[in-house]
This record gives C-alpha cells, structure tokens and sequence, in this order.
C-alpha cells in the first residue's frame, strides 16, 4: 500500500511529539464513541484525530527515510501504513451501525503504541545534537552507520536474488537478475566511494589540525563536519530507498520509474558527499584523486542501472504483449 503523501521535513522529536497528539486524539476520538451515536461529539473528534493521523503520517515519511537502519526503517514503515489500513477499517465499523467497534479501537491503539515504542528506540540514532556528544564521535557514527546502511542494502539485495532465483521463471527471472545485479553493482561502487571520502577525510582533518586535536579541528570546522554528517545521512536513507523500490519491483508492485528516479537520487546524494568531502583537500591528494575516481564509478553504475530498467520495463511490455 502506498499512502502517496507528501512528506512534512521535520525533526525525529517533532515526530515523535506528532504520535503523542495523535494517541491523546483517539482517546478523545474513542470516548466519544461510547455513546453509540452519530453526535456532533463524535464527528469533531473524529475530524481532529484524522487530521492529526494525516499530518503524523506525512511526517513520518522524512522520519523512515532517516534510519540507517532498514530493518526498523521498514518496521516503522510498515506500522505507519498497518495503522492507516486499520483506521479505514474502523471507519467501516463505524459506518456499519458500530459494528465490531471495540475490537477495531484495541488494535488500532496497540497500533499507536508499537509506533510510539519504535520511534523512542530509534530516536536516540536520529537526534543529531544529543548532549555530550562531539561531533568528532559524531561523524564517526554517521559514517559507521552509512556503511553498515550499505552493507545491509548489499545484503538484502542477495537475499532477494536468491529467492527471485528459486521463485521466478523465463522474463521476470531474467528481469529481476538483471535489475538486482545492477543494485549490487552501484552498492559496491558507493561501498568504496565512502571508503575514499573516510581517508580524504582523515587526511584533512590530520594535515590541518596544526597544534589541535583531531576532535577540536571538527568542532573548529563544524560547518565542513556537519555537512559531511548530512551528507552520511542522506546518503543511507537513500541506500535503504533503493532497496524498498528494487524489492516492490521484484514482488511485482512497484514501477521501473520510480527505480531510475531512486538512482538518481541515490547519485545526488554520493555527488553532496564528494563535494562535503573534498572541500578542505588539498588539489595535489591522491586520496582526493581516488575519491574522483569513485565518484565516477557511482555515475557510471547509476547509468547502468537506468539503460538496464529501461530495457526490462520494455521486456516486460513485449511480453506482455505476445
């Protein structure tokens, strides 16, 4: 189920502040609906809850596509689109004489608590300026966390070829090899593109950090660290986009566009890296010569996989057409 929204840029406390209203909303919303009759009571309660359901979703958009992690981003993900399924099936209910109706509020609150208890696990990973934090140690951890964001895209990318392998027949085998191939193949290019922009980095921040420590320099440069953070971020939400597309186009649910748009995403994110990366180096670096060079090889294997999506949406609409 795609919700097809627009996403509301806002921050993970804001977000999670989102689903606090949204649970106080539907207590409000569920007392009403105790009297078992269409009141006024009822329909203000019920047009504040959908509201704040509508605008915690829309947020919840930026939110997903910030966690490193896929697993709990899908999670969180998943939850968000469970809850809406839910709540078109309550309005049923409610339609329905009040059919069922206490049954549908259960879930629907479990639903809300799962989300709420998600969001508070992940918070910590998705809050930027927690106390005490460095943002030497903070970079560190962006950048541990968009390769490990990598790393699982590569995984999840396999595990997919082997059950399309064991799954799938004749062109859609053919098509899904070739798009999961292209997948992997653009991973590894990133995997060594952040491996390039780790040494030009180290190397910057070694050569021109004079009588300070390296810790000092970034906080001296917050500006440059705190544009190669977002950079890392930005970079792993798009890894874990990548993945989501490539698998609803393997299950036969999503579209060969969205896949080449993804790409290019995923291409504008590697290319603010490079620049972040780059903007301290010295011309004559050779760790900045390999970094070009592995930027190079982001664009080239980005091409690869738009040439190869257009050629498997056109196998796929000849044969659907024999």
């Amino acid at each position: 189920m795609d919700l097809g929204l627009l996403s509301v840029n806002c921050g993970p406390q804001y977000f999670c502040t989102q689903i606090q209203i949204l649970i106080t909303r539907f207590a409000d919303y569920e007392r009403s609906i105790q009297s078992r009759s269409y009141s006024m009571d009822l329909f203000r309660m019920a047009f504040q809850y959908y509201y704040q359901l509508f605008y915690m979703i829309n947020c919840s958009k930026t939110t997903v596509r910030s966690i490193a992690n896929i697993d709990l981003s899908q999670e969180l993900s998943n939850n968000c689109v469970h809850l809406v399924q839910l709540n078109d099936n309550f309005v049923t209910s409610l339609l329905n004489n009040f059919h069922n109706s206490d049954d549908h509020i259960e879930k629907i609150k479990q639903c809300l608590q799962d989300i709420y208890l998600l969001t508070q696990k992940v918070l910590p990973e998705l809050t930027l300026n927690q106390k005490n934090l460095d943002l030497e140690t903070l970079l560190n951890k962006e950048m541990a966390q968009m390769d490990q964001a990598i790393q699982d895209a590569v995984s999840k990318i396999e595990q997919m070829l082997t059950a399309s392998n064991v799954q799938q027949t004749g062109i859609k085998l053919e098509v899904n090899g070739k798009i999961l191939t292209a997948c992997t193949a653009l991973m590894q290019a990133i995997r060594q593109l952040i491996l390039d922009s780790k040494r030009l980095q180290l190397e910057i921040a070694s050569k021109q950090k004079g009588n300070f420590s390296i810790k000092e320099f970034y906080q001296r440069n917050h500006r440059w660290t705190e544009g190669l953070i977002s950079a890392a971020k930005t970079v792993a939400a798009d890894a874990n986009l990548l993945v989501e597309t490539a698998d609803k186009i393997i299950s036969g649910s999503g579209k060969f566009e969205a896949l080449m748009a993804v790409s290019q995403e995923i291409a504008a994110s590697c290319a603010q890296l490079v620049v972040a990366s780059r903007v301290k180096a010295d011309s004559s670096s050779q760790n900045l010569s390999n970094l070009s060079k592995s930027s190079k090889c982001v664009l080239k294997e980005t091409g690869n996989i738009i040439a190869i999506t257009k050629h498997c949406s056109k196998l796929i609409e000849e044969n659907g057409k024999s």
